[in-house]
C-alpha cells in the first residue's frame, strides 16, 4: 500500500503555527469532500469521536500532532495539504 504521508516535519508545522502562517486545518473539509467521505466515515477510519473530528474541521480545536499522519493517510494526502 502506498503511503501518502509526504510532508513537512512536525517541527516546521509548529513553527508556522507560532508565526501565524498556519491557523488550523483549513483544508480538512475540502480534502474530505474530495475523497467523497462523510465526517462520520473519517472519524471512524481514524478512530476519533465524530464530535472531536467536527471540532477539528470547524477549526475550534487543533488536533494533537499524532493525529495528523493518520488523517493524511485516510484522506490520501500530505499533511501539508490539510492546511
Amino acid at each position: 500500500r502506498v503511503s501518502y504521508i509526504r510532508s513537512y516535519s512536525m517541527h516546521t508545522l509548529a513553527k508556522w503555527i507560532r508565526q501565524g502562517k498556519v491557523n488550523g486545518l483549513q483544508n480538512l473539509k475540502t480534502m474530505r469532500e474530495k475523497r467523497g467521505m462523510t465526517r462520520q466515515a473519517v472519524a471512524d477510519a481514524i478512530g476519533a469521536e465524530i464530535s472531536t473530528y467536527r471540532q477539528w474541521e470547524q477549526m475550534r480545536f487543533f488536533p494533537n500532532s499524532r493525529w495528523l499522519p493518520v488523517i493524511a493517510e485516510v484522506l490520501e494526502c500530505r499533511i501539508s495539504d490539510l492546511y
